[in-house]
């Protein structure tokens, strides 16, 4: 998928450089670049239209790799973090809220498309929430046994989470083929059923990455990324596992620690008042944590497959 502007809105939405004072049109200074261009453009009153390709076209932003991959979303958690807010060090001199989305706030943008925009947006917090948001449901509602009408357990959320992603969106999209009389309809319904486990798996360990992105950027830490690789370059088990521990470290030891604090919280170790015994406590937080555990060697097919 590919932008085609008019050169009449390029000009129109350029805007002076923070660092150079040069009007750009592309900005220098934000990782979404396409991104924030749009919200400028729609800002301005020019309508933006979706443009699908197929065939093949335009694949340079195919990922190869499972690090590849999460190194977009966490580039786009970034990036949707800069749309919103500024760095938590410029709070007192320009606001919590960045000036290009108070003016994307303000315009005549129309509703439907700001509740749109907007929903992608947040869909990056909603993902970062699921790594602290099961541990507070763990403490809530299996060590105080909370059940108070105004809380949304874990459980309930992802019970819907289940039923309507995993469940009723795959059923709408075999219909949809089926009625668009595609070819191969049967076929493509069962291997898009095989690859629901991997993609259970794919987002449910995306919250700890997500959200180290989301708070680099509040904090004003540093995050680089490259650009996605354009051939595999293969690898084997004993070279794979040094890199893992690499660059997913932090990640593997944090879901240790959880998981082992929630195996011993569940035993007669820990006094009976404070004892967790309910499944709306521990199936959230297991699977979380257990999805973040598994994500860096399960997704990475020099593993999976034992290449020695």
């Amino acid at each position: 998928m590919r932008d085609f502007l008019r050169w009449s809105a390029l000009q129109e939405c350029a805007t002076p450089d923070p660092f150079d004072g040069v009007a750009r049109i592309w900005s220098e200074s934000h990782v979404s670049e396409d991104f924030q261009i749009s919200l400028r453009l729609q800002s301005l009153g020019w309508t933006l239209r979706w443009a699908t390709y197929s065939n093949n076209g335009f694949e340079e932003g195919v990922s190869l790799t499972h690090g590849d991959e999460l190194a977009r979303w966490q580039k786009y958690a970034w990036g949707c973090s800069e749309i919103i807010f500024n760095p938590i060090r410029y709070w007192p001199t320009r606001g919590p809220l960045s000036k290009l989305f108070r003016t994307f706030l303000w315009s005549n943008i129309p509703p439907h498309a700001k509740f749109g925009i907007m929903a992608y947006i947040f869909s990056y917090y909603a993902i970062s929430l699921a790594c602290t948001g099961s541990i507070y449901n763990y403490v809530l509602v299996g060590m105080f046994a909370l059940s108070d009408t105004f809380y949304c357990s874990s459980w309930n959320v992802l019970f819907v989470c289940l039923i309507l992603f995993q469940g009723v969106t795959n059923v709408v999209l075999c219909v949809l083929r089926y009625r668009l009389s595609l070819e191969n309809a049967g076929a493509k319904a069962l291997e898009q059923i095989k690859w629901i486990p991997f993609f259970m798996l794919f987002f449910g360990g995306l919250s700890l990455p997500v959200t180290q992105s989301l708070l680099s950027h509040l904090l004003s830490i540093n995050m680089s990324w490259t650009t996605t690789a354009k051939s595999v370059v293969k690898s084997n088990f004993f070279l794979q596992v040094p890199r893992i521990w690499k660059r997913f470290w932090f990640q593997i030891v944090v879901s240790v620690i959880i998981m082992a604090g929630m195996i011993v919280t569940t035993t007669a170790v820990v006094p009976v008042q404070y004892r967790v015994t309910s499944i709306e406590a521990i199936v959230p937080l297991s699977m979380t944590y257990g999805f973040h555990l598994l994500w860096p060697f399960v997704l990475d097919t020099d593993i999976t497959t034992f290449t020695f």
